[in-house]
């Protein structure tokens, strides 16, 4: 009975410390997918369309945050066209991406994203667009649940090191306890006078003879508890190593994902194939790669690649569509503009410059300069 309460209190303390951190968790996941959201959409439509969704958004905190299964389906009812983006789309891609903060605690690893959107930069600025979002979430962070002690990265080992000596001064005092009680229960059933050794079980047939017996139960339980804990603690360091070393892991993988290697100084760009098209025509720049590519020109096409080598090319405004871009100056974004399309006739290009990346996308490397004349 005493090992199963003293179990019992312990499953209490660590599903109260899980129930903390799972809390914060959820919150910095239903505030980042917030703030993602608020980037791809305008505030008319989300205030529209969108506008019962937006508010579970709102009311998401520390103290009550949305559930993973409230955010999923929040997710579910965003657009899969809107500003030439499939916005549901992009924004379950970010969700799985930083949905595993659910069970961190530190407050430097939960504001912290994967390099794809730390990276993500301002056209206008050219500033990363979650800086302030990040500034805001960390100071919510410190606010609610502390700041990070600079000599301890690990918020929570102040906590397993309560947990732990709560349990063993709970040992401690259940086994003094016994031992008294032993001694007095054991003091008024024999006689005074006689000389007892309280090691050996007594051998008079009487009904002390079984309440003894129960408490050395009783005491070897307590025992085999203490013994149990001592291997909880050594699994616990165990699963701590593991765990700081998966972490290393992910962040090695992670790491490796965005390498791309340098080419060699030394070799020539790929020749262009005999049958490569010297020509290629894209829609539209967006996160600084070309949309969809094409061999062919139709009446979407904005930009024409002229290619050097297989992997590289020049790119200029397609002759044949430069009255759409005089009428909607919004079809060049991605390019450097001067001027305003407002009264123009024409248009100057200085050339920009793109490659192929390994996932098979025309990256810019640089932007092409529009002048409006």
């Amino acid at each position: 009975m005493i090992k199963k309460n003293l179990l019992l209190t312990f499953a209490v303390i660590l599903c109260g410390t899980a129930s903390v951190a799972q809390n914060i968790g959820d919150y910095v996941v239903g505030y980042y997918v917030k703030a993602y959201i608020n980037k791809k959409t305008n505030e008319d439509w989300r205030k529209k369309a969108f506008q019962s969704e937006w508010t579970k958004l709102n009311d998401n905190s520390v103290k009550n945050p949305i559930s993973q299964a409230d955010l999923e389906a929040i997710i579910q009812k965003l657009p899969t066209e809107r500003n030439n983006e499939n916005v549901l789309q992009k924004t379950t891609d970010f969700y799985n991406a930083i949905k595993n903060k659910s069970n961190e605690t530190n407050i430097e690893e939960l504001v912290v994203l994967p390099p794809k959107y730390e990276e993500w930069k301002s056209q206008s600025t050219g500033k990363p667009r979650f800086e302030e979002d990040k500034q805001e979430l960390k100071q919510i962070l410190e606010d609610e649940i502390g700041k990070d002690n600079p000599e301890n990265d690990k918020p929570s080992k102040f906590l397993s090191w309560f947990i732990w000596l709560c349990i063993i001064g709970l040992s401690a005092a259940l086994a003094y306890r016994f031992r008294k009680e032993l001694k007095s229960l054991i003091g008024s059933k024999l006689d005074p006078n006689k000389q007892t050794n309280y090691e050996t079980e007594p051998t008079e047939t009487t009904d002390y003879q079984k309440e003894y017996k129960t408490l050395q139960l009783e005491v070897r339980q307590l025992k085999d508890f203490e013994t149990d804990n001592a291997k909880l603690r050594t699994e616990n360091k165990r699963l701590e190593n593991e765990n700081r070393e998966l972490k290393k892991q992910i962040a090695n993988l992670e790491n490796g994902n965005s390498f791309k290697p340098k080419p060699d100084p030394i070799s020539d760009p790929p020749k262009l194939p005999v049958n490569q098209p010297q020509t290629l025509y894209a829609d539209a720049i967006v996160d600084d790669k070309f949309n969809k590519v094409a061999p062919n020109p139709n009446e979407d096409i904005i930009y024409e690649l002229l290619l050097k080598s297989a992997t590289t090319a020049e790119f200029t405004v397609f002759e044949g569509n430069k009255k759409q871009v005089l009428r909607n100056a919004d079809k060049i974004d991605g390019c450097e503009k001067t001027g305003t399309n407002s009264g123009a006739t024409g248009i100057q290009v200085e050339n920009g410059e793109a490659t192929l990346d390994d996932f098979g996308k025309w990256q810019i490397t640089k932007k092409a300069k529009i002048k409006f004349v």
